[in-house]
């Protein structure tokens, strides 16, 4: 379990670096002040599991469009909201591809995990779902195998 444990902190981490990044870069196309600033930010809401860079870009995009400055505006709604995307999407895999799980497995246990243990189920309900489908590997080789079941 420490595997998976490891490969969800690594995956969580990644994710959050990858956003802060991209969206620095997206504050510096918009000529946004202190982009690195805002990146740094973003990166480290993104490790909630609510809000996350949504709390920067946001309000960012807000400015824009009351700056008059609708084209940026445009601009970093849809880069934000691609950003956001990239959660749902890069997690996942990073997490399976360190872990002996599948992204599936990874992917309904941080929603559920979420959703039924707050914060602390963005480890907790892959952990757990992953042990239950370990455990029912075990329980249909065991009864392939003839052995004593479970």
């Amino acid at each position: 379990m420490s595997g998976i444990t490891r490969a969800i902190v690594l995956g969580t981490t990644l994710t959050a670096l990858l956003q802060g990044v991209v969206l620095g870069v997206g504050f510096a196309i918009a000529g946004l002040a202190s982009p690195v600033v805002f990146g740094v930010a973003a990166t480290l809401l993104a490790m909630l599991p609510i809000g996350g860079s949504v709390l920067v870009w946001v309000p960012a995009t807000l400015w824009l469009f009351f700056d008059g400055r609708w084209g940026y505006g445009i601009f970093m709604a849809i880069w934000g909201l691609m950003i956001s995307s990239v959660d749902n999407i890069m997690k996942p895999m990073l997490i399976s591809g360190r872990a002996p799980i599948s992204t599936l497995v990874v992917f309904v246990g941080v929603i559920g995990g979420i959703a039924a243990f707050g914060a602390i189920g963005l480890i907790a309900g892959p952990v757990i779902l992953s042990l239950v489908v370990a455990l029912l590997v075990f329980a249909e080789e065991t009864r392939a195998g003839g052995g004593s079941s479970l």
